[in-house]
């Protein structure tokens, strides 16, 4: 029986206290076990090696403990994340006891590994590298001494290996960035997301995680992440080496997905791809930023939606504020559960179930009115969203909710199914353009709009995210079960 092996190390604090530390690297390496224990790794195959522990000598002798122990069909699975570094086309990876003055010396060759690797009976290692190559605070001296790191030991090792890989977090002069919002490296984050079967677009065949599949994800989800957590020119390229030509699979998550979709009603499970947002209007000479001198804005341009912001700093502050209070004490979060990120343009409220995001701007039908957007998405727990404390919170929040497709939907299909039906109980209105449509259903209150991307339920009102849902479930009962409308694509 095929068995996995593990040598996962985490560097983030350094015995010589000169050398910075690494953010949330204990937290990326600890999850990253346990999404390798969903897919069988167990706990007498694992060796995890957390900063102090990580010194130079127990990490050689975990990897000669683990590379002596796979047989050729078994399976390792090799990850780092701390501080690299190359040195005249060597690289090196930083133990918990590496000396900044001693580098070398003090550190584990790249090359070193590999040559293990290579001696090894088992056929398939996987290496992931989540270093952060400049990640050394250094002076002008120091230049000479620590150099970008280089590919060339990976390319010359890989080239020709059928059944080993590396995944880089980046490529050789750029950082390895992480997130406090996610409290991890971006990189190992949608690495983790990919193996926990929370990220369906990493997968081939809609089961396999194989080395082009995710590095296809990686080289996606990754920049895109780093544009949304830093303002500037930040980069960050994910690059892999190895033969990825041949479609090695890294992991089959069919079992994994059967029990997570199996744990969830059909109608929960709908919920992780919904958000529900909500308007609130005033006027903008209520303000408490807003002076005698100040006049109204009359148009929406940079300068008036900056002048917004920073008038509205003092209400925005205190709703995101009492939001925050109201959803620890409804849920319970505990401090890690749940944190507050304020930037210059919105406020996001990020628990472990959901993400809230607070936002104002001009209305732009009446620019003597603001608007206080608030928005519920990146549902992480469909039963969160479905509970009695979110109701409670949100009671009149939201006047919308919008499933969004994971493909683009025919407009035109649907709008010939349903003028096909004999039924005055619904109805189907549509621009020429056939861009959209809107259904109206006799007994649901809400509306009902599609467009090719996704299907919103919208109410004149705000009222409780469970009534929404109900009319977004009522609406798939009546088209699906009573009409037979087979194409809808968030049939279960």
């Amino acid at each position: 029986m095929k068995e996995i092996f593990a040598l996962i190390i985490a560097i983030e604090s350094y015995i010589d206290s000169s050398i910075k530390s690494v953010a949330y690297a204990e937290n990326d390496a600890r999850k990253f076990a346990e999404a390798l224990q969903l897919h069988g790794l167990d706990s007498s195959n694992t060796f995890l090696l957390l900063s102090h522990n990580a010194t130079k000598t127990r990490i050689e002798s975990r990897l000669r403990s683990v590379l002596n122990s796979a047989t050729k069909n078994d399976q390792i699975i090799i990850y780092y994340a701390g501080h690299g570094f190359a040195e005249n086309d060597h690289n090196y990876l930083t133990c918990a006891d590496t000396v900044r003055g001693d580098l070398i010396k003090t550190s584990i060759s790249i090359q070193t590994i590999l040559k293990q690797i290579k001696m090894s009976h088992c056929n398939q290692v996987t290496l992931f590298l989540d270093s952060c190559h400049s990640g050394f605070e250094i002076d002008e001296s120091m230049r000479g001494i620590l150099t970008d790191i280089t590919d060339e030991e990976f390319k010359a090792f890989f080239k020709d290996s059928k059944y080993h890989i590396a995944f880089a977090s980046c490529q050789i002069d750029q950082y390895s960035y992480s997130s406090k919002v996610l409290k991890h490296g971006i990189w190992s984050y949608h690495i983790i997301e990919a193996l926990k079967g929370n990220s369906l677009d990493a997968l081939e065949r809609k089961r396999f995680i194989t080395s082009d599949s995710l590095q296809t994800y990686l080289s996606r989800e990754v920049p895109r992440t780093i544009r949304k957590t830093y303002v500037g020119k930040y980069t960050q390229t994910p690059v892999v080496f190895g033969n990825i030509s041949k479609g090695f699979i890294i992991a089959d998550l069919k079992e994994l997905l059967y029990r997570k979709k199996a744990k969830i009603h059909p109608k929960l499970a709908q919920l992780k791809k919904v958000s529900f947002s909500g308007e609130d209007y005033g006027s903008i000479k209520t303000l408490s930023g807003f002076k005698k001198h100040h006049r109204l804005p009359a148009a929406i341009y940079s300068a008036s939606e900056s002048f917004i912001l920073r008038i509205s700093q003092e209400e925005v502050k205190e709703y995101s504020d009492n939001l925050f209070k109201s959803l620890k004490k409804a849920f319970g979060y505990k401090r890690r559960d749940i944190s507050l990120d304020d930037d210059s343009e919105a406020i996001s409220i990020l628990t472990k179930d959901f993400t809230v995001n607070i936002w104002i701007k001009i209305n732009p039908d009446d620019y003597s009115e603001y608007i206080l957007n608030t928005e519920v998405t990146e549902i992480q727990n469909p039963e969160s969203i479905d509970s009695t404390e979110f109701n409670e919170v949100f009671s009149d929040t939201f006047n919308s909710l919008t499933f969004q497709f994971d493909k683009t939907f025919n407009i035109k299909q649907l709008i010939d199914a349903i003028e096909e039906i004999d039924d005055d109980t619904i109805s189907v209105d549509y621009p020429g353009d056939l861009s959209s449509c809107s259904i109206t259903i006799s007994g649901i209150e809400n509306s009902i709009h599609i467009t090719s991307d996704d299907f919103s339920i919208k109410s004149d009102y705000c009222t409780e995210p469970k009534k929404l849902i109900g009319s977004f479930n009522n609406a798939q009962l009546f088209l699906v079960n009573t009409h037979e409308i087979k194409m809808l694509p968030f049939q279960t």
